[in-house]
């Protein structure tokens, strides 16, 4: 697979002068060295945003040795409740993506009772007790 295959990038033709900022924001949250909090990116309709991230995320996936999930949400997003549960449930996917370098998980949807499953075996994190907490609520 590629990255645009993946993360449904516009082609390179059409996407410039931004490499700089992709750099920035890739090395930033790959950074080891200290935690950074998370990062907002908004703007204006059509401005490109959702393009930039998809290219931060490509890179870091395949280029990156680090866990570093990208949550991507463009527009309205209904209730407080629903959009927890998608931001824990795509932080979820995109955390064992990376944990175990599957690049079909990091594009795929799956559902978070069986996301909960895959970290029964393996979650040094604890997100698994995390969602169990956030289903209780």
């Amino acid at each position: 697979m590629t990255q645009t295959s993946i993360f449904d990038a516009c082609p390179e033709a059409e996407f410039f002068g931004r490499a700089e900022l992709v750099g920035s924001l890739v090395e930033r949250a790959a950074s080891t060295d200290r935690l950074e909090p998370g990062l907002l990116l908004v703007g204006r309709r059509w401005r490109g945003k959702t393009e930039v991230l998809k290219r931060v995320h490509a890179a870091l996936f395949f280029e990156g040795s680090t866990v570093a999930p990208v949550y991507l949400r463009p527009g309205p997003f209904g209730s407080a409740g629903v959009l927890a549960g998608e931001f824990l449930k795509e932080l979820t996917r995109q955390y064992l993506a990376f944990r175990l370098r599957d690049a079909g998980l990091a594009a795929g949807a799956l559902p978070l009772a069986r996301l909960e499953s895959m970290l029964a075996s393996d979650d040094p994190a604890g997100l698994g007790e995390f969602l169990a907490r956030h289903r209780d609520a």
